[in-house]
Parts: structure tokens; sequence; C-alpha cells
């Protein structure tokens, strides 16, 4: 994709002899969020908590006392008795590690090379020359026709000395500057007669931290995060669609931090069969895979109907299906969304239907499972309800299954479960968020297929018809996922950062489900969604979403009825920000209404009043009796 940059100026580009680019925060941009990052690492690495104070104050004081030169070097700044001189490798090699190109200028200098253009580069810099040759050639920059750095010629933009030299090396010449800083690369080179063009790098670091999960780990986050960051602002220079941006900036080191922990559950595991259950284990499995782990892994087709009916056909009951999913009444919409096969009075089940279509379902399952073997399945969770039917169908053959999801709910269909995220109700904020955007976790991982039906005779999947899906922006969302993960590989491998992945991937999901920014809520909120299965009745995430940004009449009809969104934090997200308090306590009200409702629907008027009960005694202080 051609960037921005290179669109805007390719006609301006075309027509100069000599381009001159500044390095840092144009050609080249650090892997960090501040330069003075830098001394934060060297601190960390060498176990000297002053280092960072000590360098900073080394360089004023090194400009203060070099006053009348026009710039410093790097030995300048380490002559304080305050800074070892060993240090002086050191910060180079930390330079040399977190340094990368600007792919959008890098881009514009891959074209003006191809054009036979003489690229120059130029740049107000402490670090020797040698220094900054080795970084521009480390990230690409190889073909220089000449390179002007401060600290070996003595000269600076700033003063406009610099461009001087260069017209005194170019006489006659055409020659157009591109860089960042306003004063000393744009008015500087205009006023020494050189033409510019001012590149605003900060207007991507701005545009990124308007993102809140972004700008938290500008602001507060620690070096690991800050460099996660610089990622991210990298991410808004490229273009990128708010599908791909979603999947890079949070779905990415979620799925890397539950397939960390998944790898580690295996090893301790050692099972014959990981099964990465349809939809939303394709993106976990697809990972494990690129990974190239040595486990015996598939990717299998499943849903609730599916294991509903393999379950039915065992059994002949449909009490047994209702239990197995949690359900108190025999006759259920959920069982009836299932499109169940019935006889001809539409009531009674078609027994015979139903052991055919068990039968083919079952033998799809035996290519996968043995008799006597251990077998692992990984799904994003809640309850665990088709691990659950499963152990009930291959009852018999002594098969141990054990469940690893990205979140666990209390009291799951069967115990032997464990969640990444959230694992039977603890952490309890953790459970609390997952219970209130399960939806939007389901979401991120859904797979870039329709839901599963059934499986027919011949072993072959039979799809739902989601019309209202659009797989494109999923496929683009796993997209910016794993662009992130082969990103975050280069920059560990490059510079030897260590990061928790398992934690970030925590942080990461938590902030969406309970933060999430105005972009991330228009983009998802569009998504459609069912409590149902199959081809049930579905609606957005958020209710109403496209009147979020509509004029004053819209936006109170969207106040008025976003409750109704199965994502309200996303709806609050859309909120303008003085009613958005007022507006959480409203749409609470209403959502536990409608949770009554839905759970007299599911298990019935008695089990209800127990519940209800039982909340107001939990409410009630308890008094010892003497």
């Amino acid at each position: 994709m051609t960037t921005t940059f290179l669109n805007k100026y390719r006609n301006i580009l075309d027509s100069y002899e000599i381009i001159s680019l500044d390095v840092f925060d144009t050609a080249i941009t650090r892997s960090l969020t501040e330069p003075t990052d830098i001394f934060s690492i060297l601190e960390s690495l060498y176990n000297n908590p002053d280092f960072k104070k000590f360098r900073v104050d080394a360089e004023k004081h090194a400009r203060e006392t070099r006053a009348s030169h026009e710039d410093i070097t790097l030995g300048d700044i380490y002559s304080t008795p305050l800074l070892d001189d060993e240090y002086i490798e050191k910060e180079i090699e930390i330079e040399l590690k977190y340094c990368k190109a600007n792919n959008e200028i890098k881009e514009a200098y891959d074209y003006l090379i191809n054009k036979n253009k003489k690229v120059i580069f130029t740049s107000d810099m402490y670090l020797p020359q040698k220094i900054v040759e080795k970084i521009l050639n480390n990230n690409d920059y190889t073909n220089i026709y000449r390179l002007y750095v401060s600290s070996e010629t003595g000269v600076t933009k700033s003063t406009g000395n610099a461009y001087k030299e260069i017209l005194s090396d170019f006489p006659n010449k055409k020659i157009l500057h591109i860089g960042d800083n306003f004063n000393s690369d744009y008015k500087s080179a205009k006023k020494n007669r050189i033409d510019s063009i001012h590149y605003n790098f900060s207007n991507y670091s701005e545009r990124a931290c308007q993102h809140p999960y972004v700008r938290s780990l500008f602001n507060y986050g620690t070096t690991a995060e800050k460099s996660l960051a610089s990622l991210y602002r990298d991410i808004y220079i490229s273009q990128k669609s708010g599908w791909f941006i979603i999947g890079y900036i949070y779905l990415g080191i979620i799925l890397k931090g539950f397939t960390s922990w998944i790898e580690k559950k295996l090893h301790k595991m050692a099972p014959d069969t990981v099964l990465f259950l349809s939809r939303d284990g394709f993106l976990p499995y697809a990972w494990i895979e690129k990974e190239s782990l040595s486990f015996n892994s598939k990717y299998v087709y499943c849903s609730r109907r599916m294991m509903s009916i393999a379950l039915l056909g065992k059994e002949k009951d449909q009490t047994v299906v209702a239990r197995s999913l949690g359900l108190r009444k025999k006759i259920h919409p959920f069982i009836e969304s299932l499109n169940i096969p019935t006889l001809k009075d539409g009531k009674s089940i078609d027994i015979k239907s139903i052991e055919i279509e068990g039968t083919n379902i079952e033998n799809y399952y035996k290519k996968f499972i043995s008799r006597n073997s251990k077998v692992a399945i990984i799904d994003i969770g809640w309850k665990g309800t088709c691990q659950a039917m499963l152990e009930a169908i291959f009852k018999s053959q002594n098969i141990t299954f054990q469940g690893y999801y990205l979140g666990v709910s209390p009291n799951p269909r069967t115990e032997n479960v464990e969640g990444y995220y959230c694992d039977k109700g603890f952490p309890r904020m953790e459970s609390l968020l997952v219970e209130k955007g399960c939806e939007v976790a389901e979401l991120l991982f859904t797979a870039p297929h329709p839901s599963v039906k059934s499986i027919d005779s011949k072993g072959a999947p039979v799809f739902y018809n989601d019309n209202n899906i659009d797989y494109k922006n999923i496929e683009e969302m796993h997209a910016g996922a794993m662009a992130f993960l082969d990103d975050l590989e280069a920059l560990q491998a490059k510079t030897g950062l260590v990061i928790n992945h398992q934690y970030q991937g925590r942080k990461a999901l938590s902030f969406l489900l309970s933060s999430p920014g105005h972009s991330d809520a228009m983009i998802l909120g569009t998504a459609f969604h069912t409590r149902l299965a199959g081809e049930a009745k579905q609606k957005m995430l958020i209710h109403n979403v496209h009147r979020a940004n509509g004029g004053a009449y819209d936006k109170v009809i969207f106040t008025l009825t976003a409750y109704k969104s199965f994502w309200i934090e996303g709806a609050i997200a859309l909120l303008p920000r003085k009613i958005k308090p007022l507006a959480s306590i409203y749409f609470a009200l209403f959502r536990k209404y409608e949770y009554l409702l839905f759970f007299i629907q599911r298990k019935g008027v008695f089990e209800a009043v127990r519940a209800i009960t039982r909340k107001i005694k939990s409410l009630i202080p308890y008094k010892r009796k003497n």
C-alpha cells in the first residue's frame, strides 16, 4: 500500500535533483515513545537507578559549557564526572537496537532511489557520524549520497549553517529538504534558500494518543509497554483500516498472551490430541500452527447444536440436552433455535433423523479422538458446554478431556476446565468484565466462516447462513493481529526486550471490555450477534450505533435505547462525557430488568425467586449468636 506521504508529495519529489532527509523522527524512529527512554533502559539493564537523571543533566551541562559551539558530541556529554565512559558504548548499542526505519519515509526513499535521485541525509545529532551511518544502513538506507551530522561537521540546521554547507557542496542544484522539526527543518531551510517539507511526525504520536489504551501506555507504561505503544503509533502512520487497527492494538497481544498460556499448559499435560473448536479456536490454532509447536493439533468444527444432536442421538431424551445446556425447562427457545428435527406434528422430536445426524457427527470426531487417550480442548469459553457434551458422548471410551479457555464462568458444565483471563469466577473483576462483554471477546476470536450447523454423511461441515456478518472485516482484524505478532517478534529479536505476554494480554482485554475508545465502540458496535444459536435473529453489539454520531435527535434516540445493547460499556463510550454517569445507572436498571426476564425464561419462575432470595440474604449483615 502506498502511504499518504508519497501519494501527497510524489509530484513535488519528482521535480528536485537532490533530496535531503532528516534522520531521527523522519527517516528513523525509535521503538520507544521518548528518546530519553534509552536512558531508562540503561538504568534497568545495569542496575544504575540514577543514570537517566545524570545523563539528562550531563547533556544540559555540556550544551551550557559549550554554548559557543553549534552542537556537542557524545564525548562532550560523557566528560562530566557524573557519568562513566564505559556507558558510551552501551548507549550506542541500545540506540542501534531500538532504531528502526519509518516505513512511510522509507517508501519515499526507495521511490527516489528507483528514480535515480541523489538522496542525502542531514542531522543535528551528538552521536558520531559513523554510528548514524550504521543506524541508516542497518535499516536499509544503504544508498546514501552524502551524510551531514552536526557532531562531525560542527554546524547545525537550526543555525542555518548546515544548509549553507549543503549549498556550497551542491551549487546551482535544485534541493528539497524534508524533516520533522518545524524550525530547524522547515523554516531554517527556507530561510537559507532550500525548499522544504515539514514532515509532522509528532502528528502521528498525537493521533495514536487519542486512542485511550495507547495513551495510557505512552503516559504511564513501563519501558516494555512504551515499546508496544511505539508499535501502535507506527500503525497510525500506515493508514490501515479501523478493523486492522483493532486487531493490531488489542487482539494481537491478547492472542499472544492466550497462546503463551496454552503452550505452557499443553507442555504440562502432554495430550495425545489438541482440538481447537470452531469458531473461536480458529485464531489460536492458526498462531500455534505458525509457531510450529510440537503438538498434534486439529481445528475441528463444533457448535452447541452439533453436540446437542449427537448427545440426543445417544440418549433419546431432550431433557438430557436441556440439562447439559444448563436449562431448567424441557422445551426452551434456545433448544427451539437449534432446529432439532421434529415429526409432522411439530412437537415430537424425530429420533430416526437425529440418530443418523448424530452418528455422522460422532464419526467425525472419532477421526480425531481415540480410545484411552488424553485430549486437550481449546476454545474461548465460557461454561465448557461443548466439552461437557463431548465427555458425555465418549464417556465409555476412557478418554481424559481437559479444556483450556480464554475465560471460564462460575459453575461450568464440567470441572475439567481452566481459564486464562478468568477462571470459575476469579479474579472477580475480570470475571465480571467477561460476564458483561463476552460478545466482544467472541467477536475478536470468531473465525472468518459461518457457524457450523452439522456434519453430513461425507464428514463435511454444513454451515448456517450468516448473512449479517461481514467476514472481510474479521479477516482484516485477524490480519492486524498477525501483523502485530510479526512486528513484536522482530522487535524482541532485535532489542532483547522482555515482555510478559500473558500479563499484557490480560491488560489489553480488560481495557477493551471496561474502557473502550470511541473508535473501538463505533467499529465493533456494528457487528451482529445473538444469544441463541444458528440463524436466530441477530442484532448489533451496540443498539442503534449508527445514530451515535448523528444529529441531536439521533443522539437522544441512541441514549434512550442503548440499554438494549449487548455491549453496554461500548454504548457508554459513545455518549457525551457529561451524561455518562447517569446513563450508566439508567442502563444498569434496565439491564437488570431484562436479565430477570431472560432468567425466568431460561430457568423458570421458581429458580428466579430462589436466586433473588439468595441475593437478598447475601446483602443482610450476618450477626453471630452469642
